[in-house]
């Protein structure tokens, strides 16, 4: 069985959600929301109980077909997911690179308006720069949650896919009832 146990979320901001949220990083939130609920449905198709599920339906070939059908329909909108999880990303790296240049202005400029005695024009700068920097690391907290969420996705449907082609290719022995061999990578144990 694939590795599908979460990893640690190591570098990873606990504080995903705090402060401002425009509505652009709002609809972000609901689609990362929205994507974790599908990947528990992916995990739990791939768990499903082949033989118990055929076993316990009175037509073997509907029930597997039915149930090849729903897997093809998953793995296709997890792919889907999978690629808006990284254009969502990607929107985040570029909001990130789009404002390095401002909050290292503010910084050098906090440093100009100290070294130059100015007080309150190095507080209003400092205050610039944390305003900046907790942008950037906002960003940041979401970029890699939606990198790790991207990530899992793949990992699942990695290990969809060969238990997609080993319902179809066996589909006639798994109606009759007979044990079939695996195909390579996949997980399927009818063995």
């Amino acid at each position: 069985v694939p590795s599908v146990e979460p990893s640690p979320n190591v570098g990873l901001e606990t504080g995903l959600l705090v402060g401002d949220v425009s509505a652009e990083d709002e609809a972000a939130l609901s689609v990362f929301q929205e994507s974790v609920q599908a990947l528990e449905s992916l995990y739990n198709f791939y768990f499903v109980d082949i033989q118990g599920l055929l076993d316990g339906s009175d037509d073997r070939a509907k029930a597997l077909d039915e149930h090849i059908a729903l897997l093809t329909e998953a793995y296709q909108n997890g792919s889907e997911t999978y690629n808006q999880l990284g254009e969502i990303q990607s929107q985040f790296k570029e909001e990130f690179n789009a404002g390095i240049e401002s909050k290292d202005a503010a910084e050098a400029q906090f440093f100009t308006e100290l070294d130059a005695f100015n007080g309150a024009e190095a507080e209003t700068q400092l205050l610039t720069f944390v305003e900046l920097k907790q942008e950037q690391d906002d960003l940041k907290a979401k970029y890699m949650a939606f990198g790790e969420l991207q990530s899992r996705y793949e990992t699942v449907l990695d290990s969809l896919f060969p238990l997609i082609e080993d319902l179809r290719v066996n589909r006639e022995a798994l109606i009759s009832g007979v044990q079939v061999v695996d195909v390579l990578d996949s997980d399927l144990d009818l063995i």
